[in-house]
């Protein structure tokens, strides 16, 4: 492309009469173009857009009423592609622009026009906004009201990316896309934990904005994290009743249930069995906790020589899950080409299921129960319950957008005489709800006795299956004036002005009962890894 120093090789002071040549000032090795008057730089006249060595740069020629004079491509929102981009014959996009501009090396033009469009920029072009172009004498100097070149997608969407197609690192000496007198608005964002990013600069690219403005908008909440389930989990199997004395003369006791769940199998001790001479023992349920001093799901003992048997042990409730964790931004924030990386919170841990409960004992029969020549058995025990499962647990909430005003990713940036303003990072997301754990399954009831004799026992409970953990919180956006990849830091003129909003909160923050994510990060101009 050709530089603006070959277009523009000198400028004439009316004052003196005679010419001065350019000032170069670098900037990464490109060079910049001045005016060399007591002004001293390219505000003064380069400004002007008038390329002619005849006109003049003073105070007395009003730099405002002066139209472009220059070679070159031009564009405003109601022009046509198919013309030639000449200033009587405007094009309509910026693509078509760029197009032209880049087949004959020339700067684009642009009207302080309102364009709904993302914009795509190639390296090495440049792109001068804030023209009149409905001046009446079919000039385009300088909008009366300095209104500017405003480019305004609409939410979710980056307004302005220059992009290398060949994504290389910018050497020194490479040709600065240049961007003057544009405004350039990302709306806040709309979709859960989307940022609102006005600038990006990809790899390989060395980027000048002046005399322009960039807003960000607010970037959004994260997402909720999804709840384990509304309804409790799968409860257990209930156990099995006991047969009734005399019915058999070895009356089976309850038969064993078993309850199936994502961590395993969990089931209730058969019952105990009733004979003539004593009655049987409950089986314990299964598994038993590894450490068992309570003696839970024990089965419970038969009829011998005690007046009566004993009923099963109750299962031991499963163990909750625990929480998630909430994201943490200590070094774990990182940049890429689509923004800052968002971190959603960690997912909670599934509960554990119940454990079942122990079959009751049986009891003795005999013919002073039964009478001669019937069955002889003593009524039997119920199985215990089988434990319910473990709830399972919540997601992780999602992070927070970023409220970014330039993004620079592998590219060198440079500020002038521009604004920067950021909105405020969207908030974490709360981490969802476990979900509770099914209750156990009810003991099995002892079978009835007859005549006096004693009923079988009851099984035990199963245990209630543990409440799955709740989701961590997400990390809170960012909003940050300038992010870029460490090793790449912008160089902004003191003359520009960069207001920061606030970072988001963590996801949970405000809720005791979850892990918090982290707030986010703000700053002027911040660097991260990639």
């Amino acid at each position: 492309m050709m530089s603006t120093a070959s277009r523009c090789n000198r400028w004439h002071r009316a004052s003196e009469g005679r010419p001065l040549l350019l000032v170069g000032s670098w900037f990464f090795g490109i060079a910049a173009t001045g005016c060399g008057t007591e002004q001293s730089t390219w505000e003064a006249c380069e400004e002007t857009l008038t390329c002619t060595q005849e006109v003049a740069c003073n105070a007395d020629h009003g730099i405002l009423d002066r139209p472009v004079d220059c070679d070159g491509v031009y564009l405003r929102a109601d022009g046509r592609d198919n013309r030639p981009g000449t200033r009587d014959k405007p094009v309509a996009t910026f693509a078509r622009a760029f197009d032209l501009a880049r087949d004959h090396g020339m700067r684009v033009y642009v009207c302080a026009d309102i364009f709904d469009v993302e914009v795509r920029v190639p390296a090495g072009m440049e792109v001068w906004g804030g023209l009149n172009c409905r001046d009446p004498r079919g000039h385009w100097p300088l909008h009366p009201l300095g209104e500017l070149t405003t480019i305004d997608p609409g939410p979710n969407l980056i307004p302005l990316t220059v992009v290398d197609e060949a994504a290389e690192p910018a050497p020194d000496g490479a040709v600065a896309t240049t961007l003057t007198r544009m405004r350039l608005i990302a709306q806040g964002a709309t979709v859960p934990g989307g940022s609102a990013i006005a600038v990006r600069a990809l790899s390989g690219v060395t980027v000048e904005v002046r005399l322009s403005e960039i807003v960000a908008g607010n970037g959004a909440d994260g997402s909720v994290g999804a709840d384990g389930g509304a309804e409790p989990a799968h409860e257990g199997a209930p156990g099995n009743p006991g047969a009734m004395a005399c019915s058999s003369d070895t009356v089976a006791g309850g038969a064993r249930v078993t309850t199936a769940c994502d961590d395993g199998v969990s089931s209730g001790g058969t019952g105990g069995v009733g004979t003539k001479g004593f009655g049987g023992d409950g089986e314990a349920g299964d598994p038993l906790p590894i450490s068992n001093p309570m003696g839970y799901g024990l089965g419970g003992s038969g009829q011998r020589d005690v007046p009566a048997c004993m009923g099963g042990n109750e299962g031991l409730v499963g163990d909750d899950g625990a929480n998630g964790n909430g994201a943490t931004a200590q070094g774990a924030v990182r940049i890429t080409a689509a923004g800052l990386e968002g971190l959603a919170g960690a997912d909670g841990k599934p509960g554990q299921h119940g454990f079942g409960g122990g079959g009751g004992g049986g009891s003795r029969g005999g013919s002073m129960f039964c009478g001669a020549g019937s069955a002889q058995g003593g009524a039997s025990g119920g199985s215990g319950g089988a434990g319910g499962c473990g709830g399972k647990p919540g997601k992780g909430g999602g992070s927070g957008g970023s409220s970014i005003g330039i993004l620079s990713h592998h590219a060198r940036v440079r500020v002038s005489r521009t604004s920067i303003a950021t909105g405020r990072g969207g908030n974490g997301g709360r981490g969802g709800n476990g979900q509770y754990g099914g209750v156990g399954g009810y003991g099995g009831a002892g079978g009835a006795n007859t005549a006096g004799s004693q009923p079988g026992c009851r099984g035990g409970d199963g245990g209630k299956g543990g409440n799955g953990g709740r989701g961590g919180g997400g990390l809170g956006g960012h909003s940050i004036g300038i992010a870029y990849t460490l090793g790449d830091a912008p160089y902004v003129d003191p003359d520009s002005t960069i207001y920061i909003g606030v970072a988001g909160k963590g996801g949970g923050m405000t809720d005791s009962d979850a892990n918090a994510g982290d707030p986010g990060t703000w700053g002027l101009e911040s660097g991260f890894e990639d």
